[in-house]
Order: structure tokens, then C-alpha cells, then sequence
């Protein structure tokens, strides 16, 4: 949500608007950082990075690696 504050001044500047590097995104804009994780890696961001790791584990124990490789949604364990 904060991020989205920015949106309009990234698609504004001429330099970030028709990017498609990973680093001209709204949110390194907001927050001064290089990518979502050094964000996370900041001691005040503890808790997001706690939360982070938990849904990235939680993804990862709801789906079967099979289906990603083979692209078939009808084999993820929901």
C-alpha cells in the first residue's frame, strides 16, 4: 500500500517508467532499498521477515513441485 503511493511518480519519470529492470519498482522508490529482501533485512522489519519466510513455507507445503515444473494446476495439493 505504501508503495502504490509512488506508482504514479515511477510511471512519471522517464527513466523508470518503460523499465523493466527489477530494481525501478515503486516500492525501492518508497523505501530506498535495492530489493524486497534487503528491506526485510532490516532490523525494524524483523517481524515482516518472519511473516515473509512463513508464507513462502506455507506456499511450498501447499503445492506439489510436479505441477510448477509440469505447469499443471490440477496436481497442486490444496
Amino acid at each position: 500500500m505504501k508503495a502504490g503511493v509512488n506508482l504514479q511518480d515511477n510511471l512519471l519519470d522517464p527513466k523508470t517508467a518503460f523499465s523493466n529492470e527489477l530494481l525501478d519498482c515503486p516500492l525501492t522508490r518508497t523505501f530506498g532499498c535495492e530489493s524486497v529482501f534487503d528491506l526485510l533485512e532490516r532490523p525494524e522489519n524483523a517481524y515482516r521477515l518472519r511473516r515473509a519466510g512463513a508464507a513462502m513455507h506455507g506456499s511450498h507445503m501447499a503445492s506439489n513441485f510436479g505441477a510448477v515444473m509440469a505447469g499443471d494446476s490440477s496436481l497442486l495439493i490444496v
